[in-house]
């Protein structure tokens, strides 16, 4: 594929996501992160204040501390400082957001180019994967998710490359450890995946190097790097937990869930959490993101298609270890946030498998998964600029769905004025309407921009 159309598709992607991006909907979690990233600037891991509608905060020793990961408060700290208002803090916090989004998609492709099997759709399944599912949405606000997407798609793209190799090259080496510590400090719970993977590749490594007695030296040489490199972030996770809770294997996180009755937060039946993400017709990715979903059932039976059954491991390690770890976290749910917010990173991963089916399937096939995609990038339009915060997985009956019952009748109730995305204020500002009324055709915009760039993919075939 010709590298212009590529970089083009990619950056129009980009600007689609920054006009999507929330500066109009705080909450408890994301004015924490900012008033925290804040904080960082000036050397403290404490909040300064504590406001009444906050929630994900602990107190210990008369000190108040953001009860979640410390990685997205530090990592957007140096620009968050820059911001006056929480406005401005939304914005910077989802640009950040956004680029690393698109980040995903760049490895995404770079790893479909290199190690996929068909020349045809790579695109097309980039933007279908990113923008039928929820990539787009959190791209969009302050969480997590699209951070780890980024490392979840980096991880599979070199370690992909250190098994393609006999001798791997350093900087895959290099660049696998700092996603891989960017990764823990952004969900500790990584720690299981990031080890798994590791170990396997350093499993197959020896077995390889056997082959060659003098290149043990080479050998030795890549595990001091790599330990090297992600120590940096087991150490300052460590000094973080030091510093906030005294102690530097318990993390603020585990203190808040066992406050609540948790314990250490993993309490939930694999089995619930399993069927609430994957098929409740609440939110799950049956129920919101279809083609997700399929492409997760069928992500098994691609093994053939991946150039060795090695990489179709780690592929499998990637997808399923962190499903059952979160489908075990007592708010495996998600809460408010939309759909099952905590499979975000490993949608990332199942374009791949949407690349597959796009060549595999018949004509018809196509026509159905067409149908599929632009029912969920409609029903994403909506979202982003309604709101990311939706009614609660608790508040909703066992047949409700969160995007017909309760996003959709707030998009249309001109009485309600939840607006969030960027494109609201500048046409409302553009053409003097209303918030409510703009968001009509700022949903109309966003919609008809990702499903014509679809299109496009699909009919050229990029």
């Amino acid at each position: 594929m010709k590298e212009k159309p590529l970089i083009i598709l990619i950056m129009i992607s980009l600007i689609i996501m920054i006009l999507s991006i929330n500066i109009g909907i705080l909450t408890s979690y994301t004015a924490i992160i900012i008033d925290l990233s804040k904080q960082i600037c000036k050397g403290s891991f404490f909040l300064e204040k504590m406001e009444w509608y906050y929630t994900d905060v602990i107190k210990i020793k008369d000190r108040y501390i953001f009860a979640g990961p410390i990685g997205v408060p530090l990592i957007i700290s140096p620009l968050e400082c820059l911001a006056n208002n929480y406005e401005t803090g939304l914005f910077i916090g989802g640009l950040v957001m956004s680029i690393s989004t698109m980040i995903s998609m760049i490895y995404m492709y770079l790893f479909i180019k290199r190690f996929g099997p068909y020349k045809e759709y790579i695109m097309a399944s980039l933007i279908s994967g990113v923008f039928a599912s929820m990539p787009w949405i959190y791209s969009s606000h302050i969480f997590p998710q699209a951070l780890l997407m980024m490392c979840y798609s980096a991880l599979l793209y070199h370690s992909s490359n250190m098994l393609y190799k006999k001798d791997p090259e350093l900087k895959d080496v290099i660049m696998h450890s700092l996603f891989s510590g960017i990764a823990l400090l952004t969900d500790p719970s990584t720690i299981i995946m990031i080890f798994s993977i590791s170990i396997f590749i350093l499993i197959k490594l020896i077995n390889n190097f056997r082959i060659k007695i003098t290149t043990y030296k080479k050998l030795f040489s890549i595990i001091i790097i790599w330990i090297s490199i992600f120590s940096i972030a087991l150490s300052f996770q460590f000094y973080y937990n030091l510093s906030t809770t005294g102690n530097p294997f318990i993390f603020p996180e585990i203190i808040y869930s066992s406050e609540r009755g948790f314990g250490t937060g993993f309490v939930t039946p694999v089995f619930i959490g399993l069927v609430a993400q994957l098929i409740d017709p609440r939110k799950s990715l049956l129920s919101l993101y279809p083609i997700s979903f399929i492409s997760l059932i069928l992500s098994i039976y691609f093994y053939k298609d991946f150039y060795s059954k090695d990489a179709f491991l780690i592929y499998l390690i990637m997808i399923f270890v962190p499903l059952m770890i979160y489908s075990m976290w007592h708010d495996y749910h998600g809460g408010l946030s939309y759909g099952p917010r905590f499979l975000t990173p490993i949608t990332i991963l199942l374009i791949y498998s949407i690349y597959i089916i796009l060549n595999r399937s018949s004509y018809k096939t196509r026509i159905l998964l067409f149908i599929i995609t632009i029912y969920s990038m409609m029903e994403n339009s909506i979202v982003v600029v309604t709101s990311p915060y939706s009614c609660a997985f608790q508040e909703m009956s066992i047949f409700e769905n969160q995007f017909l019952n309760c996003t959709l009748p707030m998009f249309l109730n001109t009485q309600e004025n939840l607006r969030a995305a960027v494109i609201n204020r500048l046409i409302s500002h553009a053409v003097s309407l209303d918030l409510v009324f703009s968001s009509y055709i700022s949903a109309v915009i966003l919609f008809l921009n990702v499903s014509l760039l679809y299109l496009y993919s699909l009919l050229k075939k990029i």
